[in-house]
């Protein structure tokens, strides 16, 4: 069954579905898909997101860094990266990750159900 047949189906039954817009699911399922969209708005350069690294890009020193799944949530998989034999090792994974500069201190996040 399609996303949209689902959401025929269930409004026959007097059902009301809420979600966001499709194109924008699939952003935000994705953190290095978010990051893109939201560097896109901030502009370039700018310092509202953390730095993201590549294997080409990890540096040679500056630890830790802050590694994660690139699909999921609930910091499942998250991990704090001390040096960089292990930050390119979270890179080579069998699962996407991204890698951001570690930013210490309080996280407040918002869900929404």
């Amino acid at each position: 069954m399609t996303r949209r047949s689902a959401i025929a189906t269930l409004r026959e039954h007097g059902l009301i579905v809420v979600g966001p817009d499709p194109a924008l699911a699939a952003i935000l399922r994705l953190k290095s898909a978010t990051y893109e969209a939201l560097e896109h708005c901030a502009g370039e350069g700018s310092d509202f997101l953390p730095r993201r690294y590549t294997k080409q890009s990890l540096p040679g020193s500056g630890y830790p860094l802050f590694g994660r799944p690139d699909r999921g949530q609930g910091s499942v998989g998250a991990m704090r990266l001390e040096q960089r034999d292990q930050a390119l090792a979270f890179l080579s994974g069998p699962e996407p990750g991204i890698v951001t500069e570690y930013l210490p201190g309080a996280e407040y996040t918002t869900d929404c159900y």
